[in-house]
């Protein structure tokens, strides 16, 4: 790391932090106890924020609540929790003042009561967002058994994993892994790879998320590029009050297939692993420290995995008024180095040519460092930096021409202030620098350099009304290539109307650079050659939506529903498109279309018979190559998840099922070096999970779970030349003390 940079981020912290406004405390504070409306009973755990502010809290086992060093002025607090209508309170606060709320909430099954800070850089309640926001949970992760970060994605409704892609709402189809058109973030630092602007699954510490963050649309007005199709931000777990250690084993096997020419062994592959988390607190200090393994002898031949990762919370409250965290992560994993199949009749077998002795070691490694610093009630600093380092290596020898190793550092550093200019009047504006240092045989020695200014702010002085506007402008330059200069702006309005459902509008710019893995690969595997164009140019998205939530009852059943109609268009996406000017199987990254995208998506959850959870969604989009008047390659039109919850008291049922309709275009060129290259059919995936709580029957503080995905063993695949995951059967055992 050269020392021009690291003088570059001292300056920017130190810019934001001594151009801010700093006043001294007021000894204001505001108490109070939040219960249900229709019993008195305490709500514990509810959120309490005071809007516009860095002030928050959550209300004790008795439901009480304080908030302490607060200036003289109007504010507006918010109340959420789960299964709870949320509240906006108006509350005024005198110099010297104590002021006691009594706070009723009314019993809500559906809502979600979730506080969210993606959409807007900020924590507010979901409902108030005005763009598309989905919430997987930590009871969902629990739910659902996930012990990878993409199985917990494939039932959110707009997003269809195309193995290492995230298609979310058609903005992606298939790309080698590179480029990923959906920012990711962990507690809002980066984490998509310096190289090849890739999500790297197992870098995420899954067992310690507290709640992941979808957002849907462009997202560049406060995230720059990679948000072209939308946001995806995990938020981690904070560290308990009391001792605890928690832990989790999992086990299975993957059945063997029934055509006798995929059985490539006698016997059935396993995997299995386990997690392990600590967690406590030291008066102002808090940590949690984690860790994990996860072996899979997989459902083909030459695709064996072994992963670990290692997790590290670290948490100081300096004040009331400054706290600080830091995050490690670090992950490994040796692999087979699969790519494709040999051809249909042997779709657990990799090409008979493939050197079988060949394997890919991978290192992800994080560190990121996070201040938060109240100035006053009116203005609040969030300071974010860190780095991320992956390295990737075969064991092949360095003259062979399908060696391959490369070594990115991608350095971030966020400063951002939060300002409240009036009651309901917020300002969040700030500088981003990325630094993204490459030195790889694929890829050669590359620079790339992002600098980016943000303001956005947000209106809600009209009744019912909040009126978000933004913008950012982005300098990006890699090396010898021209610099680029990106302007993002956003709009979006949220209303709740006086007859019931809540509506929103969004219309924003999205745009993702050229990632350097795109501009300057050089390399051959599999049969496939790739070449470099270093004058690849950013793609440019523009998305709008207006949407629609509203809860309701019919015949003593709560239904809630959210509706949205979205449009993008997209310009210069960047395609890994065959060379027919070269002979064999040669790839470049090109400039190549300019495609739209319009499309319904549609969400129903219940709680039939008042105790049956029940959640549809359907999304059906038009996804058109504009050019070539043809559909998008590698997308689907329509997809249709499902999921089903069955409580029988310590026994709880739980049944996922996902259509997805048949791609319809691919790449014909794939024919030169994949057999089969066509063989693909519509989706259809059930997932039955059978958890059993021991602790209210035995008092062993045990939940076994007994899943079983793709229970029909149904044959599909997600990419070309790539047999989907066949049926797997596991257990899992958690428990937590």
């Amino acid at each position: 790391m050269d020392r021009l940079f690291i003088n570059r981020w001292i300056l920017l912290f130190l810019s934001i932090l001594f151009l801010s406004p700093t006043q001294v405390f007021s000894l204001s504070k505001i108490t109070g106890k939040v219960i249900d409306k229709s019993d008195g009973s305490p709500l514990v755990g509810a959120s309490i924020r005071l809007e516009g502010t860095g002030l928050g809290t959550f209300a004790n086992k008795e439901g009480n609540f304080l908030l302490k060093g607060i200036k003289r002025a109007k504010y507006t607090l918010m109340v959420t929790i789960v299964g709870y209508e949320s509240k906006h309170l108006p509350v005024q606060v005198l110099d010297n003042d104590s002021v006691y709320l009594l706070i009723e909430l009314k019993s809500k099954p559906l809502s979600t009561g979730e506080v969210v800070v993606s959409a807007n850089k900020r924590i507010q309640a979901v409902q108030d967002v005005p763009i598309s926001i989905s919430v997987v949970s930590n009871s969902d992760l629990l739910t659902k058994g996930s012990t990878r970060f993409d199985e917990a994605l494939r039932y959110v409704p707009g997003i269809i994993m195309n193995k290492d892609n995230i298609n979310l709402r058609g903005s992606s189809g298939f790309a080698f892994g590179l480029g990923s058109r959906v920012a990711l973030l962990v507690d809002g630092f980066p984490l998509l790879s310096g190289d090849q602007g890739d999500m790297k699954y197992d870098a995420i510490p899954i067992f310690n998320i507290e709640q992941i963050e979808i957002v849907k649309g462009a997202g560049s007005a406060l995230y720059g590029t990679g948000a072209l199709g939308g946001v995806i931000n995990i938020i981690t777990k904070e560290p308990e009050e009391n001792f605890k250690i928690k832990g989790r084993l999992h086990s299975g096997f993957y059945t063997l297939p029934r055509f006798q020419q995929w059985r490539y062994r006698e016997d059935v592959p396993w995997k299995f692993g386990f997690d392990i988390s600590l967690t406590s607190k030291f008066n102002s200090f808090g940590y949690i420290i984690s860790g994990g393994l996860e072996n899979d002898e997989s459902y083909r031949q030459y695709d064996k995995s072994l992963q670990y990762h290692l997790f590290t919370k670290l948490n100081n409250n300096f004040s009331e008024f400054t706290k600080a965290s830091i995050l490690f992560n670090f992950a490994s994993d040796k692999s087979d180095d699969w790519v494709y199949w040999n051809s249909l009749d042997s779709a657990t077998i990799p090409p008979t040519n493939i050197n079988k002795d060949a394997r890919i070691l991978s290192t992800k490694l994080a560190l990121a460092g996070d201040l938060k610093h109240i100035f006053n009630s009116k203005n609040f600093l969030t300071f974010k930096t860190g780095l991320y380092r992956t390295y990737v290596e075969n064991n092949l020898n360095i003259s062979d021409p399908e060696y391959r190793q490369s070594n990115a550092l991608s350095f971030n550093t966020d400063a951002q202030m939060n300002s409240s200019l009036a009651d309901r009047t917020l300002l969040t504006y700030g500088l981003v620098a990325t630094f993204n240092r490459v030195t790889s045989k694929l890829y050669g020695k590359v620079n790339q350099d992002i600098y980016a200014g943000y303001i956005q702010g947000e209106l809600a002085q009209i009744k019912d009304l909040i009126i978000t506007i933004g913008v950012r402008t982005d300098y990006e330059k890699t090396d010898s290539s021209d610099y680029q200069l990106e302007f993002s702006p956003k709009l979006g309005l949220n209303y709740t109307s006086f007859f019931g459902p809540k509506f929103r509008l969004s219309i924003g710019k999205g745009f993702r650079a050229p990632t350097v893995a795109e501009k300057f690969a050089s390399l051959k595997f599999s049969g496939f050659t790739v070449a470099p164009n270093p004058l690849l140019k950013s793609e440019i998205s523009w998305s709008a939506e207006i949407g629609s939530t509203m809860d309701f009852i019919i015949a003593e059943t709560p239904l809630q529903y959210d509706l949205s109609i979205y449009h993008s268009e997209y310009d210069n996406l960047i395609e890994p498109t065959f060379d027919n000017t070269q002979q064999g199987a040669v790839i470049k990254f090109l400039n190549i279309t300019k495609a739209r995208i319009t499309g319904v998506e549609f969400t129903l959850k219940s709680l039939l018979f008042g105790f049956i959870g029940f959640q549809t969604s359907i999304n059906a989009m038009k996804p058109m190559d504009i050019n070539l008047n043809r559909t998008l390659k590698y997308r689907s039109t329509f997809f249709w998840y499902n999921s089903l919850l069955i409580p029988l008291g310590n026994v709880e049922l739980y049944t996922d099922y996902r259509f997805i309709n048949r791609m319809e275009t691919v790449d014909e060129l794939l024919k030169l070096q994949v057999r089969d290259y066509d063989a693909r059919v519509p989706m259809h995936i059930l997932d039955f999970r059978l958890k059993l709580k021991l602790k209210e029957m035995t008092n062993i503080p045990i939940v076994l779970t007994l899943n079983m995905k793709n229970a029909f063993d149904y044959y599909y695949t997600e990419v070309v030349g790539n047999l989907g995951p066949t049926r797997f059967i596991g257990l899992q055992i958690e428990s937590g003390l």
